[in-house]
């Protein structure tokens, strides 16, 4: 592409600063800490140089020196966020000491110091109160603190859901799986998203962020919460958000906790559906215990703080597919975990400390998704996260980081039935495929064993006097990952349904059309990642006011792929490298009424990584391979049954027989004997040498604005514009012979299917207007508000997405341009607490959240109208409407939606959601520094069901256009406690 060539130009100038930067270890994610800078100045404003300062946590006693420079000017790097108390001395003047200075993480705090003449022994005490105004930062986002963390209600505890907090982000909080809460931010995929836990990869190496974090972080152990939606420093990778979550540390006092959370079904409302179809309510509940301790081992020196916490969780889980009654279900859905946490502190003298961290979840869960519930999968999963860091200060001026840490998962996703056999997909009954739920057997059964192994160390040091002061970061890093994964699914087969309808095996037409298996033996593959990255950063005081960000970040990603039997490759070991990702960051920080407004703006390239289920299938899924999915017929589905008659494939004839509870495997296993090698038959990927990283611009502009001590606005527009995005062509093209849907598919190679290889043919933009105010708690209450107007558009869905628009070779991506799917035109959520007066300890508090709907295409499956073997065509722009569904006796038109679809890929726009989340809670003062908390929480208080996009395709009436799924909680209320000392 053009536009990538041309940023070639950059890389000569570029190479002088990464010389330094790549001498310079530095980190992927964020530090996790936090900065402040500031001046001594006298009494009559000069400047003072040499005067001594200190810096000192609060409640742990950790400190750090420094000495002001001939300019007057100090700082202080890499602090772990707090409150600290600032001193500064020097003979001749009286001793300054100022308390509660704040630093929060990923922020610059700015401090001026005044000395007074006179003894030594005189001091000036001075309390602080942190602006919310950042005179020197770009990045766009947002915090949560640990008021808002305990403060606020959440449905389970868990702090992506509190994310909608900060403007530009959607949270997807799964009702039906516990811990794989995402976050989508800015418009991207929610696998861009990286999590980062005291300034150390907890991301999965193969979904990305697409589950949230590796390790869930319990509520009780975040200190703190930074998202950056956009505009990062160098210092970042990656081409979507970062979360840098800060974890708890032990202080000089012991202190702790206790906690529990209770929910039943007794205060929980029925599902929407459930009290439709007047059945009883499935027997939910949720019970939460834990308590955590923290303190010293020596006092000021050595500190440990942990945290153990224990969830029984059965959520409802809700089966309705359209046209059969008889097959809803509403049960519950199970997990069982537990989360450890534990963190250790050491500081050996002033310029050195120290720290251990480990987190760990077990985790398993039963159930989730649209099928019958015993053919729900289950999930075994254990996560943990290790770090150690070592702190090191080298000068006054400079600060050196070093971190080295280990990451893991150990998951296995079977069905109940596949642990019953022995870990033996093959033995358990098909998988029956209908259109929209699935029955009898779950497909999958994978064991996925994942581990991270990250070094980086990051140095920065502060220039005092070069044409203004200079706060500049550098450094390096190396990540190992190993991914082996053991996939047995669909071993079992899987007969798939053009419908929903009940399977007589004396009708023709409700009998299976196609069916797929695994051949000829399971996958066991291991893949590997090597990363190294580079960078610097500068923020460059050129004035008092005015600070630029001047920033460059290079990134290399190796990841062997296989390309043996690949004719682009001529040598197979001659696999795709990335070697061109320079990521350069320029930014503005304008502050004026002094201080109290900031002007700011930024322009930043940035490259994304790669999962490993992005690149996986080139290896897998080669010519040749001795694991793979047949499917039957090859040419395409089986027209028997569309058209009254029995099957006649050899695999779906045997059904007529022998019905659906086995598969004609001695038929299979004679087209796929048990060997090394099998020619794949199926679908084939073939990479290219072309391949490499998506990438994207972000330009932003905005202002923040602080109207009174505890109260701040910010107002941002952000672009973001992601190019390179690939597609996947295929080489082997198919035609069919008539228009119809049953018609066979001919293929220039009849002896395989699809033959996919990537092109960088794929974009999306996002525009978003991104609006908060943030009234911090004082005179009783607070409050926040978030809202984004955004809109995303783009011709793929996501990267790695097959073309289901291409027609002789074109991919006629244009047919494919519309809403991307991520898109909500608007999202606003209000926070607030309050102490209320006369009460003895109430507080109550709300979350609000308003949001519009998802868009969805309108498609009709009967027809393939350009004869290139996709059957989803979008319908054409018109006024379009569902017919009402009849549930227990009387026709439900509110069920039925009518849409002015404007054509095209995302047409249509599905229900907005409106929640809103209460609670009410008492503390009592036990004894000195001892409170017992009691509150209770009405979660979805307007009884509002979320409801979820209607079905989507016109050649099955029964679910066209209505209404059948619920994607939040019914109302219902919990209890809860705690002990803190």
């Amino acid at each position: 592409m053009d536009e990538r060539r041309s940023r070639n130009g950059l890389m000569v100038l570029a190479a002088l600063i990464l010389v330094v930067g790549a001498l310079l270890p530095a980190p992927l994610l964020a530090q996790g800490t936090s900065d402040l800078n500031g001046r001594v100045l006298d009494q009559q404003g000069a400047v003072m140089p040499g005067v001594n300062l200190t810096l000192k946590n609060q409640e742990s006693g950790l400190f750090r020196e420094s000495i002001s420079s001939e300019n007057g000017t100090f700082t202080f790097r890499g602090m772990l966020p707090g409150v600290y108390q600032v001193t500064a001395e020097l003979p001749g003047f009286k001793k300054y000491q100022i308390s509660n200075v704040r630093l929060e993480v990923g922020r610059t705090a700015t401090l001026d110091v005044s000395l007074e003449v006179g003894q030594v022994t005189d001091e000036i005490m001075v309390t602080s109160e942190a602006p919310q105004v950042d005179v020197s930062s770009v990045e766009v986002g947002g915090s949560i603190g640990t008021q808002q963390l305990t403060d606020l209600p959440t449905a389970n505890r868990n702090f992506t859901g509190l994310l909608s907090l900060i403007p530009g982000t959607l949270p997807d909080n799964p009702r039906t799986n516990f811990g794989a809460d995402a976050v989508a931010v800015a418009g991207q995929a929610t696998s861009n998203t990286s999590y980062s836990l005291d300034g150390s990869s907890d991301n999965d190496s193969v979904r990305g962020g697409q589950s949230g974090p590796q390790a869930r972080i319990p509520l009780e152990v975040i200190g703190e919460l930074q998202l950056i939606v956009g505009a990062s420093d160098a210092e970042f990778g990656g081409s979507g958000a970062t979360l840098n979550a800060v974890s708890k540390q032990g202080t000089n006092q012991f202190h702790g906790s206790a906690l529990t959370l209770i929910r039943d079904y007794r205060l929980t409302k029925k599902d929407f559906f459930t009290e439709l179809n007047g059945l009883p309510k499935p027997d939910t509940k949720e019970w939460q215990f834990g308590g955590s301790l923290g303190g010293p081992i020596v006092r000021n020196k050595a500190h440990f703080f942990a945290n153990v916490e224990r969830v029984y969780l059965d959520r409802s889980n809700i089966v309705n597919v359209p046209g059969r009654p008889d097959l809803f279900e509403s049960g519950v859905a199970t997990a069982r975990v537990w989360n450890t946490f534990f963190r250790f502190d050491h500081q050996i003298n002033a310029a050195n400390t120290w720290g251990l961290r480990w987190l760990r979840e077990k985790t398993t869960q039963l159930g989730g998704g649209q099928a019958p519930l015993i053919a729900q999968g289950s999930e075994n999963d254990r996560d943990q996260s290790w770090v150690f860091t070592w702190n090191s200060v080298l000068s006054p001026t400079t600060v050196n980081i070093l971190r080295v840490s280990y990451t893991a998962e150990d998951i296995l996703e079977s069905n109940e039935n596949f642990k019953a056999c022995n870990r033996i997909q093959a033995c358990v009954k098909p998988t029956l495929s209908y259109l929209n739920y699935t029955d009898q057997q779950d497909a999958g059964a994978s064991q996925t064993n994942d581990h991270l192994h990250l070094i980086n160390d990051s140095i920065s040091w502060f220039i005092p006097d070069a044409m203004g002061s200079h706060n500049m970061k550098a450094g390096a890093e190396f990540v190992y990952t190993g991914n082996r994964n053991r996939n047995q699914g669909n071993m079992n087969g899987t007969y798939t349904f053009s419908h929903n309808l009940k399977f007589d095996p004396n009708n023709p037409s409700t009998y299976p059309e196609r069916f797929s298996i695994r051949v000829p033996r399971d996958s066991d593959y291991t893949a590997i990642r090597r990363g190294y990255a580079a960078y610097f950063q500068d923020k460059w005081k050129v004035t008092r006011n005015l600070t630029l960000n001047v920033g460059l970040r290079y990134s290399y990603e190796d990841v062997p792929v296989s390309e043996f039997w690949n004719p682009k490759f001529p040598d197979p070991g001659k696999y795709p490298k990335d070697k061109n990702d320079f990521g350069p960051r320029l930014g503005f920080n304008q502050a004026i009424n002094g201080g109290k407004t900031a002007i700011r703006g930024s322009w930043g390239l940035f490259h994304q990584s790669s999962p490993f289920n992005t690149v996986n299938n080139y290896t897998r899924t080669g010519v040749y391979t001795n694991s793979f999915t047949s499917s039957f017929p090859r040419t395409g589905v089986d027209p028997g049954p569309a058209s009254g008659n029995f099957p006649t494939d050899p695999t779906l004839a045997w059904v007529r027989t022998n019905g659906l509870g086995t598969i004609n495997r001695a038929y299979i296993e004679s087209l796929y004997p048990q060997g090394t090698l099998t020619k794949n038959t199926g679908s084939v990927s073939w990479d290219d040498p072309a391949r490499r990283n998506p990438y994207n611009h972000q330009l932003t502009v905005g202002f923040q604005h602080q109207f009174t001590t505890n109260l701040a606005a910010t107002v941002d527009f952000q672009r973001t514009m992601s190019r390179d995005f690939i597609v996947l062509k295929d080489l082997n093209e198919g035609v069919r012979a008539t228009t119809a849907r049953t018609a066979a598919v001919v293929r220039p190679d009849p002896t395989i299917t699809t033959l996919l290889t990537p092109i960088h043919a794929g974009y999306q933009n996002w525009n978003g207007l991104l609006v908060s105010v943030d009234k911090r708690i004082a005179n009783r209450y607070s409050y926040k508000i978030a809202y984004t107007l955004a809109k995303g558009t783009g011709n793929v869905v996501s990267n790695s997405a097959a073309v289901v628009s291409q027609v002789g070779g074109n991919l006629n991506l244009d047919q494919n341009f519309g809403i991307n799917n991520g898109d909500r035109r608007h999202i606003l959520a209000l926070s607030g607490a309050v102490d209320v007066p006369h009460t003895k300890g109430m507080r109550l508090s709300t979350i609000t959240r308003i949001q519009s709907g998802s868009p969805f295409s309108l498609t009709d499956d009967t027809f393939d109208l350009d004869r290139n073997g996709q059957v989803n065509e979008f319908l054409p722009a018109g006024t379009y409407t569902g017919v009402a569904p009849t549930i227990g006796g009387q026709v439900r038109n509110d069920l039925a939606m009518t849409v002015d679809y404007k054509g095209g890929r995302n047409g249509a726009y599905g229900p907005g959601r409106v929640s809103m989340d209460l609670r009410a809670g008492w503390r009592f003062k036990v004894g000195e520094g001892k409170t017992f908390d009691v509150y209770s929480e009405l979660l979805n208080a307007l009884q509002s069901p979320a409801l979820s996009n209607p079905g989507t395709n016109r050649r099955t009436p029964a679910s066209f256009l209505v209404l059948n799924g619920q994607q939040n909680l019914p109302a219902s209320i919990q209890f809860g406690g705690r002990y803190g000392f």
